[in-house]
């Protein structure tokens, strides 16, 4: 007799896999259109938010709620604008809601959006500006022909190949390594356009990575190597704005939260909002959040994957603050060790991340509806 062979299928999400309706397709450039006019309506609410009959935070709430609803319900045949389409406006939205529009023009409105992307540098003249920017096109470039020429051939050609294998796996590993290093090139695409700006405006537009496959551990990652213009964002909203409303300690959190005779209700309140650390953890989540519905809007599927995998790296973060940061020691030997162990990291809870976008190939075009 055969011995029962018994099949697991590891291309399946680990948590849950929800399928969602069909979106309404529409040309590209009505999408665009119509997410101009939304932000143009939260510039005049916002504008006038002292004569409506809402409260601020109720208004920011419906204003969220209708950013998360509009790429569930109207996507572009394209699915990397889709990503572009979900993740722009919402930034914007996130930044706009804090800005006192009520005092600004809708120039003024416009100019401070754009600020979080252009670092105000006095020191450089506009053509050493405009060379900088040429370079960061270079450097754009480089990384869509380095992708092309010696990580797209060493890939599966069907992208779900990819997680057939034990999520331990050597090969699992490798894939997750080299579609990450693939997704930073394909981002090579934001290094051309803000060159692009850079050269014809004079912006000295934002670095957006910082060579980011020799980060040393999870914070420097994503606090200083990582989306510069998201960091920003975050670390603005997050601990910039209630700076003067909290008072954040400085003594560990088991000391921040012992004393003061709290429920457990209570305590998970006081350390997302009154903490460092549940507050840079909160920001991961909103992350997790956010990329959720990335993957809802492009792949029309929720499987909590990238919310578990950003709040992963949110307590890594946090256990490294509050561990291994003061830590002293220094040396090649010891840099060497640590960038390993981070790719190691991020081979291994990467999948998290990827398993949505590899599974479900989102990049084929959409028919128009």
């Amino acid at each position: 007799m055969y011995p029962y062979i018994f099949y697991v299928d590891h291309t399946r999400p680990p948590f849950i896999d929800i399928k969602l309706p069909p979106a309404i397709v529409t040309p590209a450039y009505i999408s665009f259109l119509l997410y101009v006019f939304v932000l143009g309506i939260d510039f005049l609410l916002l504008s006038n938010e002292r004569h409506l009959q809402i409260s601020p935070r109720r208004l920011r709430i419906v204003m969220t709620i209708v950013h998360v609803l509009i790429p569930l319900v109207f996507i572009s045949p394209h699915p990397p604008c889709n990503v572009l389409f979900a993740a722009a406006p919402w930034f914007f939205a996130a930044y706009a809601s804090h800005l006192p529009a009520e005092k600004m023009t809708i120039y003024d409105f416009i100019k401070s959006l754009f600020k979080i992307i252009i670092v105000p540098d006095s020191t450089m003249t506009q053509t050493q500006i405009r060379i900088k920017g040429l370079a960061k096109i270079a450097l754009g470039v480089l990384k869509f022909a380095f992708m092309q020429l010696c990580v797209n051939p060493v890939l599966p050609h069907r992208t779900e190949y990819a997680l057939e294998y034990t999520w331990l796996h050597p090969m699992s590993l490798l894939y997750t390594l080299l579609y990450g290093i693939k997704a930073y090139c394909l981002l090579g695409v934001v290094d051309v356009f803000m060159g692009l700006e850079q050269v014809v405006f004079g912006w000295n537009m934002v670095t957006l990575f910082n060579s980011p496959i020799i980060s040393s551990s999870p914070r420097d990652f994503w606090s200083r190597r990582w989306n510069s213009v998201v960091h920003h964002l975050l670390h603005e909203l997050v601990f910039m704005r209630n700076a003067n409303t909290f008072q954040i300690p400085d003594s560990p959190i088991a000391k921040k939260i012992s004393g003061h005779g709290m429920n457990v209700m209570d305590t998970i309140s006081y350390f997302f909002t009154r903490t460092r650390q549940g507050r840079g953890l909160m920001a991961f989540i909103v992350s997790g959040v956010f990329h959720e519905l990335i993957i809802m809007s492009t792949c029309r599927r929720m499987t909590l994957e990238n919310l578990a995998f950003f709040t992963l790296q949110g307590l890594f973060v946090l256990l490294e603050v509050e561990f291994v940061s003061h830590v002293k020691g220094e040396g090649r030997k010891r840099q060497i060790a640590c960038i390993a162990l981070q790719l190691l990291q991020m081979s291994i809870t990467g999948r998290l991340f990827l398993g949505p976008f590899l599974r479900y190939d989102f990049l084929p075009p959409l028919p128009l509806y």
